[in-house]
């Protein structure tokens, strides 16, 4: 079971150098950051299941996810590598299922916020800053 909090205490910094934040002014980046949150996974959590069609663009932050696609393991992801600074996964429905080996934080954001920000300032959609499946 995921839960979600406000506070992001240490890892305010590293979600600030997310892809595409890191791009943003300092203004978006702080919009986005306040209106995310922090998601706390213990070992086993789902973050998303296949299928599942939620407005969020997701962010491993720290601990492990395993991404599966028809119950076949596709991905894994750590925390603070390049692959975790950008969102697991920007298709709806979704089509893999995300979920963590070990404890884990991922930061969550509204992806329509995301994605005007991303395409006011930088002019594209973020369509590229995804692993995708």
């Amino acid at each position: 079971m995921a839960s979600a909090e406000g506070g992001f205490g240490e890892f305010a910094e590293l979600v600030l150098e997310l892809e595409p934040m890191r791009g943003l002014s300092e203004k978006a980046r702080q919009q986005i950051l306040t209106s995310g949150a922090v998601m706390r996974l213990g070992a086993s959590g789902i973050l998303f299941r296949q299928g599942d069609n939620d407005p969020y663009a997701y962010w491993l932050v720290d601990g492990r996810l395993n991404v599966f696609s028809d119950e076949e393991l596709v991905k894994s992801l750590e925390g603070g590598t390049p692959a975790a600074m950008q969102s697991v996964s920007r298709l709806r429905p979704r089509t893999v299922t995300a979920k963590a080996v070990s404890d884990a934080v991922v930061f969550r954001a509204d992806q329509a916020l995301v994605d005007k920000l991303v395409e006011a300032e930088l002019g594209f959609a973020d369509a590229a800053a995804d692993v995708e499946f």
